[in-house]
């Protein structure tokens, strides 16, 4: 039993050991489980925070991810829009040139328009800078030429910046901005530009790269139109040169360039030469190009004005309206080049004395002109110059005078009072003052011209010494005979340095000298002077220009008042032949050279020289064919009559001649002297010798 008990004991020991053993891990678990809990807890919290942040950051990426989206979205809708923005600017380009190959100027400058409004230049400046040159090129070609300038400095501003000035597309664009220069009669700044543009060409490009050439073609073109003709003709002839040797005889560019070499011999005088050049450069161009090619069509329209010059005027004619059905074919009839050569065909009828034909042309191109180039155009206020030339001609003063002066108002306010279309038209104002007996009025206006011309070309330029000249023939008309004859010999000093002894200015001061020196009765000077001068026109000019004609009408009346009647009448007779051949029976010049005659035949003293019958016939005639309002051919039909006899008829035609003669203010040397004689029944003698 004490066994049992102290077993019991010892297991009672033991279990209470168990116990606390259980009571000790009990707390240790305990404090373990809410370590672990607080752990959980901790936990628990940084995941519900780190799920917010998480939910934060997705939020955020997908917000990025929207406004990547939208981002992208925007992004592509900018390409399409670029694309079809670029794709509109090729369309408008493509266009535009399939217009200029057409030359259909206004669609093609509406196109390159279009296309520039769709381009920004602090964008994309290049790309503006194209679509600006585009512009400019098709404002060339109207005659738009001031606007063009103003546009090609600005696209050799862009690609000078963004392309260098030594980039092909810069110096094409300063090539054009010369062109633009020289059509203004900015002649000194084109032929700057050419030079500083050539010396860059030849260093990138070369001297014998086709933008060089056509770059030293322009230049010449700017020397040709300052009148330095000779350094012209020598940079032509280079240029011709090279372009053969490296292009082929048969290139395009080389066939411009003898076009625009055969331009310059023409304004050197060499008439003969440049029509024989025009004609091979014209057979090439037909050959390779083909009869309706726009280059083709240019150089017969310059061509004709070579044949025009020369006073092949039947021909010229013929070819001038051939030209324009092919322009007006080609181009179309409102194209500028179309009416450019309507304006050549108008002078060369006036130069026939067609001139009521001559009003007509020019008229309806001054309303093509405006229509299609616009009214301040220099094409349409050249036009309007020479429309006012013909009034001038056909003895319409106010009128031509009225014309005149609102040409020049506009001239004045788009080109300038220095430009030289505004001089040659206040130089035509002159001379329709100087044909209305307004000599101080012309006298004032000729010295004004050529005080700017002197200015702006030089004292030695052709335009200036023209103008001289018409002065110096004013003055002579004037009664101002030794002013005028001192006129022609300075003027010719500097003609003959600067010109050559056979340019036509050279003949033309030549021609004035002698009028001079006959109006002084220096009529052995005078005699002297105009065969000299019919010789040189007939070389320069041949043996049927209107020129060659007048001049030697002109001798054959000095002949006439040296007593040298049977010269005279044969002269006279001659000229009158041709006259009638080249001008028509009914021309001014033919009928004042018959004029002539008929003095001859009604007053010489000699009257082996004499026929009434003859004289009456051709007066009468005359006289009709003027309508009775030449005042000097009523004159001369008057003596004719009282040759034979009749004179009543001769009185009251002398009468009607004095009254006429007052009313248009002109002058009827020993009028009245000859009506004493007539109401005495007396015939008039020329004076003797």
């Amino acid at each position: 039993m004490n066994g049992n008990a102290s077993d019991g004991r010892d297991t009672s020991v033991q279990l209470l050991d168990d116990l606390k053993q259980l009571h000790q891990r009990a707390r240790q678990f305990a404090v373990g489980a809410i370590a672990l809990l607080l752990v959980m807890v901790a936990l628990a919290m940084w995941l519900v925070q780190d799920l917010s942040r998480t939910k934060r950051q997705v939020t955020q990426t997908q917000e990025s991810f929207a406004s990547l989206q939208d981002e992208m979205k925007e992004f592509t809708e900018q390409l399409a829009r670029t694309a079809a923005t670029e794709a509109k600017i090729k369309a408008h380009n493509e266009a535009g040139w399939s217009a200029v190959s057409r030359n259909k100027y206004a669609v093609a400058l509406r196109q390159f328009r279009a296309a520039a409004q769709l381009t920004n230049r602090a964008r994309d400046p290049l790309e503006w800078a194209e679509e600006q040159f585009n512009i400019a090129y098709v404002l060339v070609e109207q005659g738009g030429d001031a606007e063009a300038e103003k546009i090609y400095r600005n696209v050799v501003v862009e690609n000078d910046r963004n392309l260098g000035p030594e980039h092909p597309d810069t110096l094409v664009a300063r090539n054009n901005l010369a062109g633009a220069l020289n059509q203004q009669g900015k002649y000194a700044q084109a032929e700057a530009e050419c030079r500083d543009l050539i010396k860059l060409e030849e260093v990138v490009l070369g001297a014998e790269d086709v933008e060089t050439l056509r770059t030293r073609g322009e230049l010449a073109n700017a020397i040709d139109d300052q009148g330095k003709y000779a350094e012209a003709e020598a940079e032509y002839r280079d240029v011709i040169r090279i372009a053969e040797k490296v292009l082929g005889p048969e290139h395009r560019t080389t066939l411009q360039a003898r076009a625009d070499f055969a331009l310059g011999l023409a304004h050197r005088g060499k008439f003969a030469e440049a029509e024989t050049e025009y004609r091979d450069v014209i057979r090439l161009q037909n050959k390779l190009l083909g009869p309706e090619h726009p280059d083709l069509l240019k150089s017969r329209g310059a061509f004709v004005g070579v044949l025009k010059a020369q006073g092949k005027l039947t021909e010229a004619e013929t070819e001038y309206r051939d030209v324009i059905r092919l322009d007006g074919k080609v181009l179309g009839d409102g194209n500028p080049v179309t009416v450019k050569t309507r304006s050549g065909l108008a002078s060369t009828l006036e130069a026939q004395g067609k001139h009521a034909d001559a009003e007509a042309e020019y008229r309806d191109v001054i309303r093509l002109d405006e229509k299609v180039l616009g009214p301040t155009n220099p094409d349409t206020l050249q036009t309007r110059g020479a429309f006012a030339n013909t009034l001038d001609a056909q003895g319409k003063y106010k009128e031509a005078e009225a014309e005149y002066r609102d040409v020049i108002r506009v001239e004045e306010e788009v080109l300038g009072n220095e430009h030289p279309v505004t001089l040659r038209s206040r130089g035509g104002l002159a001379n329709v003052h100087a044909n209305q007996g307004k000599y101080a009025e012309a006298e004032a206006e000729y010295h004004d011209v050529i005080n700017l011309r002197q200015k702006v070309l030089g004292a030695e330029h052709p335009d200036t010494l023209s103008t001289r000249n018409n002065l110096a023939e004013a003055l002579a008309r004037e009664g101002k005979y030794k002013d005028a004859e001192a006129e022609c010999r300075e003027i010719l000093e500097s003609e003959m340095e600067a010109l050559g002894p056979e340019h036509p200015n050279v003949v033309a001061t030549l021609a004035n000298l002698a009028i001079a020196l006959e109006s002084q009765k220096k009529y052995g000077e005078a005699e002297a002077e105009y065969r000299e001068v019919a010789e040189l026109e007939k070389k320069v000019f041949g043996p049927e220009h209107l020129n060659t004609l007048t001049v030697r009408a002109n001798l054959a009346r000095t002949l006439g008042e040296e007593r040298n009647y049977a010269e005279a009448e044969t002269e006279c007779r001659n000229v009158i032949k041709l006259d009638q051949k080249v001008l028509g029976p009914n021309h001014p010049k033919t009928l004042g050279t018959c004029n002539d005659l008929i003095w001859i035949l009604a007053t010489a003293p000699n009257p082996r020289f004499r026929n009434g019958a003859e004289a009456v016939g051709l007066a009468t005639n005359i006289c009709q064919l003027t309508q009775w309002n030449n005042p000097s051919y009523i004159d001369t039909l008057a003596a004719a009559e009282a040759e034979t006899g009749k004179f009543d008829a001769a009185i009251e035609h002398e009468r009607q001649a004095i009254d006429l003669a007052k009313a248009a203010k002109i002058d009827l040397p020993d009028s009245e002297s000859r009506l004493a004689l007539y109401e005495a029944h007396k015939p008039y003698r020329s004076p003797a010798k």
